[in-house]
């Protein structure tokens, strides 16, 4: 720990460095301990204990990292030698506590009770489509003999200036110390982030490919449905000219009764693709499941087509002449 507070307290002092903080893990990482809770005053019930993240917090945690506080303290003043101290995110709160009030409550593992003095913003914790997840964030000093992370610790400083000099200054700090300490996967925030959204983004773009082969093919095979069942009606037509129909008339009665069965096919499909689209919801991020541009470009698309496959068959035939029309079979 001491090692740990002597690296900390170098980072701080270089320029432009706002906060610095220690973590045992880094949010939108693969990586990470859950535990099971359950409120210390009650026996644990096998199965309907509370899963939760947990992260080993440093000082200054939440200021670095941005995450708000909503009540109660942080953990910038712990005393390793008082009871395990805690913050929750609102999810636990309301898993576990309901309309309660969490501050002041102890919480227990199977081999730890945590006394939660605060309650901060829900933050994602592995992945950014993940629904918000319960997360307990307890203090580093007060848990730094247990077992070290598998993956280490992680050293997160919040700066202003330029990140390639910020990384080499911070190298040389903690190079300084030990020359021996291994520095890996130093990154900024922003690149954490792009790599974190590298599955979401794979996933948009086959969604995407998919979605706007199947919009064309929808397309083509209504042109195509369309333009048939404009075509089958030329003896028809013929008739109607025959009889003194005018030309205009006939294309006329053509596009409404096309398009009166495009809008039939459409308020049956809008809410089939409005409940189909929940289903979905779980890979889309930063698009809501009920997304009002495709559920307004897609059927105005459809319906142009439509108004084409009516029109140019329509606009065709009804040119031909009506001897002509009524020998077609």
């Amino acid at each position: 720990m001491l090692l740990l507070k002597r690296l900390r307290t170098r980072a701080e002092e270089l320029p432009g460095v706002l906060s610095v903080a220690w973590t045992d893990k880094v949010p939108l990482s693969l990586y990470g301990q859950q535990k099971e809770f359950h409120l210390t005053a009650s026996e644990a019930s096998a199965g309907h204990d509370l899963r939760a993240d947990m992260y080993q917090v440093s000082a200054d945690y939440f200021d670095t990292i941005g995450i708000p506080l909503i009540s109660g303290r942080d953990l910038n003043t712990v005393d390793p030698k008082a009871p395990r101290q805690a913050l929750v995110n609102e999810a636990f709160v309301r898993r576990l506590f309901g309309a309660g009030n969490a501050i002041g409550q102890r919480v227990s593992t199977q081999d730890a009770t945590y006394y939660i003095v605060g309650v901060v913003k829900n933050s994602k914790s592995q992945t950014i489509s993940e629904v918000d997840q319960p997360i307990l964030y307890r203090s580093l000093e007060q848990n730094i003999g247990l077992a070290a992370p598998a993956m280490g610790f992680s050293l997160l400083v919040h700066y202003q200036g330029n990140p390639a000099q910020m990384s080499a200054a911070l190298r040389n700090e903690i190079h300084s110390v030990d020359t021996s300490l291994a520095v890996f996967s130093d990154t900024t925030i922003e690149d954490h982030l792009n790599d974190a959204l590298l599955l979401p983004r794979v996933s948009a773009a086959v969604f995407g490919i998919f979605g706007v082969a199947g919009l064309l093919l929808a397309a083509v095979g209504l042109y195509g449905v369309m333009g048939y069942s404009v075509s089958t009606r030329t003896r028809e037509i013929g008739i109607r000219l025959a009889m003194g129909a005018t030309r205009g008339s006939v294309l006329r009665l053509i596009v409404r009764q096309g398009m009166l069965l495009s809008c039939i096919a459409l308020g049956i499909g809008l809410p089939l693709a409005l409940a189909a689209s929940k289903v979905a919801s779980g890979v889309l991020y930063g698009i809501t499941s009920h997304d009002w541009m495709t559920f307004t470009t897609v059927p105005l698309f459809l319906a142009a087509v439509a108004l084409l496959a009516c029109w140019i068959p329509g606009s065709r035939t009804a040119t031909v002449e009506p001897q002509t029309a009524l020998r077609h079979e």
